[in-house]
């Protein structure tokens, strides 16, 4: 991994994502850039305005300055990284999709904040928006997350991928980590059946055989959970193994619009105090 992208709007959580990032760029040696942005106040307005131009200078100046101040505080605590700053006035998906795709960007890290009693509505967000049309894996780290070297990356998986490109940034994390990676595979209950059972397991066991031979410097272990709710089961291993990142896989053709819009995934992305990985299929 060479670039890493950390879209910023100085907050409390975007600081978390972006140690998060600085840590990772500390042990793969990659460089960080951070973007800034919102569009100005006054942009809809395209005629000569003294007020307009006054206006968004004044904001592109005190971006500019939190931008300084949000950059001492991580090149103090991350002395060795190489660093780069920009800041965009255009809409906020949109810079970060045109910029990740400008600057081939191998991973971009974001943070969500929270919503208050209108969480179900967060999968209208930024983040939600850039996790359904990056082309590159998205980390999104939420509000309530306490940043702690990763050791345990859940992977959940329906399709068993054997694509390196798109098991890549798993492997690369838990390389970096020295973490386990947890496979684990969701049946509804309402689904369940000892045959279906039995033939996912099988599966799951020749996956972990061929994950274990193809990359032997990495530790896998395996589990079939089942549930009414997927949110519920994940979380459950999550609490009884202790991971840090939960790993999923997005695919395109409406598979993901359909999936992340069901409160199943919403919840997983937006409501877990776990960082969420999200790899696209293509």
């Amino acid at each position: 991994m060479k670039k890493i992208l950390v879209p910023t709007a100085f907050s409390e959580n975007a600081l978390k994502a972006a140690l998060f990032a600085a840590e990772i760029a500390k042990r793969s040696n990659a460089a960080v850039f951070f973007l800034n942005a919102m569009e100005l106040g006054f942009e809809g307005i395209h005629e000569t305005f003294p007020l307009h131009e006054k206006y968004n200078k004044a904001v592109l100046q005190n971006r500019e300055q939190e931008m300084e101040v949000f950059m001492q505080a991580i090149r103090e605590a991350y002395k060795g990284i190489h660093t780069e700053t920009e800041i965009d006035s255009a809409e906020a998906e949109t810079a970060i999709l045109d910029f990740s795709k400008l600057h081939d960007i191998d991973l971009i890290v974001m943070g969500t904040r929270g919503a208050g009693i209108i969480k179900e509505k967060l999968v209208g967000t930024t983040a939600a928006n850039v996790i359904t049309a990056s082309k590159v894996p998205v980390l999104v780290i939420p509000m309530n997350y306490q940043v702690e070297k990763p050791d345990g990356i859940l992977f959940t998986t329906k399709h068993f991928e054997k694509d390196n490109h798109i098991l890549s940034m798993i492997i690369l994390l838990a390389r970096l980590f020295a973490a386990t990676v947890h496979v684990v595979q969701f049946i509804d209950t309402d689904d369940i059946s000892d045959e279906l059972y039995l033939e996912n397991a099988g599966k799951l066991e020749d996956y972990l055989f061929f994950l274990s031979a193809s990359y032997t410097d990495v530790v896998f272990r395996g589990e079939i959970v089942q549930g009414d709710e997927f949110d519920e089961a994940v979380e459950n291993y999550h609490s009884v193994h202790q991971t840090d990142i939960a790993a999923m896989i997005t695919y395109p053709r409406g598979f993901w619009e359909s999936f992340f819009n069901k409160s199943v995934t919403r919840k997983m992305v937006f409501h877990s105090d776990m960082p969420v990985l999200a790899i696209p299929a293509a």
